[in-house]
Order: structure tokens, then sequence, then C-alpha cells
């Protein structure tokens, strides 16, 4: 819902779709072992931001949108964002009832359907028609400990993120309050500096009835949070993380990006993202290895292939499928035979 307001402001570029969180866990401190200086990171995840957001020069903001998948992921982003963060800031969306949002959640994942556009059928996997309907009479049965566990990441999550920027940087909504009535429009015009216009937004509706019809002992749960918020709040904080590695969706992203204007560079992020490790968007190899192949024709000097070749066998895994279909394309194209 918070997405779809920003995306009706015209001085807002917001990317249409979720942004992976895996793109803002690297922290580089001094030099990584591809010779990037922190500097240089900072400006590139700036550059990928900007470029999912499809960044405009008139643009006031610009803004992408992530759902923290946990807590493993909140502490890489928030390392990331400590070492690269560069003029962030944060429109935090909390849901007073985890309950209902631990239930919306594992509903979701049950049955595909997440949300949809006002009163009617989305796109694929918005949850319209009979798949919907069907939706109505699925119950869910949340356990004590997946509940605590659950209450202790989010508060966490939360927790982190709120100590990752000035407080002046930081805009905390309630979904209840805020976002599904509408009313936090003014202040997040007023936090990103933006003119209040009439916001051409598409009004989202979720697709969970009421959390009492559909969870299993959902008032007995409900009884139980604010006892177990109030433990997590005053558990220690876990501190940030730094990945140690470049991870796959910043690389990909990063070699589309510099295709056109950097293309040996993109080639080399291409043939990194093959070796980093496999992610939900992207678990397999075949994109980055179709993307190599793509730079490398596109370049068209057979000297590099050679040294694409030298890569994959000393970095990927040599019984990938996809790997192994690209080292042959590579040594057909060299005049050898395998």
């Amino acid at each position: 819902m918070t997405q779809s307001y920003l995306a009706g402001h015209p001085d807002v570029a917001l990317a249409s779709g979720e942004v992976p969180d895996t793109v803002f866990w690297t922290a580089v401190d001094g030099v990584n072992g591809r010779g990037e200086t922190r500097a240089g990171r900072t400006e590139s995840l700036a550059a990928v931001f900007d470029d999912f957001a499809g960044r405009e020069v008139a643009s006031l903001a610009v803004g992408n949108k992530i759902a923290l998948p946990g807590l493993a992921a909140a502490r890489r982003i928030v390392g990331c964002l400590r070492t690269h963060g560069f003029g962030v800031r944060l429109v935090v969306v909390r849901r007073r009832d985890l309950v209902a949002q631990l239930g919306s959640l594992r509903r979701a994942q049950q049955t595909g359907v997440w949300h949809r556009a006002g009163g009617g059928a989305g796109g694929p996997g918005a949850g319209g028609g009979d798949e919907a309907n069907a939706s109505e009479h699925r119950v869910v049965t949340i356990s004590d400990a997946e509940l605590e566990s659950y209450v202790r990441e989010t508060v966490a999550s939360h927790r982190l993120m709120a100590s990752v920027v000035p407080a002046a940087d930081l805009l905390e909504l309630d979904y209840e309050d805020d976002v599904a009535t509408g009313r936090l429009w003014p202040r997040v015009c007023d936090f990103l500096g933006l003119p209040v216009v009439e916001p051409e937004w598409v009004r989202m509706r979720k697709v969970s009835p009421p959390a009492g019809r559909y969870i299993v002992d959902y008032d007995r749960h409900a009884g139980r949070l604010a006892e177990l918020e109030r433990a997590a709040a005053s558990s220690s904080l876990p501190a940030p993380e730094l990945w140690p590695e470049e991870t796959r969706s910043f690389l990909m992203r990063r070699a589309r990006m510099r295709r056109t204007k950097d293309p040996h560079g993109a080639l080399a992020d291409a043939l990194d993202a093959i070796a980093a490790p496999a992610e939900f968007a992207i678990p397999t190899a075949e994109g980055p290895c179709g993307l190599a192949r793509a730079v490398l024709e596109e370049i068209g000097d057979p000297t590099l292939a050679d040294r694409a070749i030298a890569h994959l066998d000393r970095c990927c895994d040599p019984g990938d499928l996809h790997v192994g279909g690209l080292r042959r394309v590579l040594a057909r194209a060299l005049g050898r035979d395998s």
C-alpha cells in the first residue's frame, strides 16, 4: 500500500516491483577481492538503487521497496547501509498485530495469494477469481514456539532498522492506523520533501479475511503479544553483519546496467555472478551464464573467451549444467573440441 501511494506521486521514481534484499547485503570495508574500494561500492550501490527505480532527472525522490524476509537479512541490510548510507531515508512500516501478520504470511506462502488491486482480480499471483475464493476458507495454525520466534525476529529487525539512520531520516508508520486508512500521505510527503499533491494510487486490498476467522487460537495468541514484545525489546540487539561476498542479484543487476557503456566491466560482473552463491530470485547459474555469453558475443574479442574459460575453471562448479554448457560454447568458439 505504501508503495502504491508513492508510485502515484509525479515527483517520485519508484521500482515497480519488490527489490531483492540481497542487493543491499555486501559492504566493502577497505578493498574487496575484486579491487573495489568502499567509495566505489557506495557509488555502485547508489547506481543500482537508481537503476531499479528508473530514476529520471526531474525526480525529487527515488525509492525501492524491500520486504524483510527475516532477521538475518535485516542484519545484512543494516551492515551494508551503515557503510554505504548514501543519503538514504527509511520509511519503515510496522504492524501492531503480529499474529495477523504471521498468519497472513503463512497463508500467502501456502496459496500464492498476496495482495490485489482494490476489489478486482490482479495480475499473475495477485489472487483473483476462483483462487481467491478458495483461499477464503484456508485455515492457518500457528504454534507457540513459531509465534515466539517470529516476534523476536520482527522486533529485533525493527530495532535494527531504526538504528541505521539518524532519527530525522526515519519515518515509522503504523499499518493499522496510517497505511490502511491513507492518512499517512501528507506525513510521507513532508518527510521526503515532496509537495503534497493528490496521488494517483491504486488502492490495494488484503486478500486475508479478519484474522480471527482463519487463524486457529487467534485470541489466545493475541493475548500473549504484549508480553512477547516486551521480552524481545529488552533483549540485546544483534549486531549488523558485513556480508563478505558480492551477491548474485547485485552483480547481475550491475552487469546489465554496465552492458552498454562498460561491456568489460559487465562481463566481469556476469562471470563473478556465476560463481556467487545461489539466491531465491536467481537459484541457478543459467541467468549469469546466459548474460556472460551475450556480453562476450557483443564485445567480439576471442581472447576474452579464453579468459572466461580460465575463470570458469578456477571459480565455478565444473559439474554445473549451465557452467558446462557455457564452457563448451566458448571452447567451440576458440576452435577447441572441449
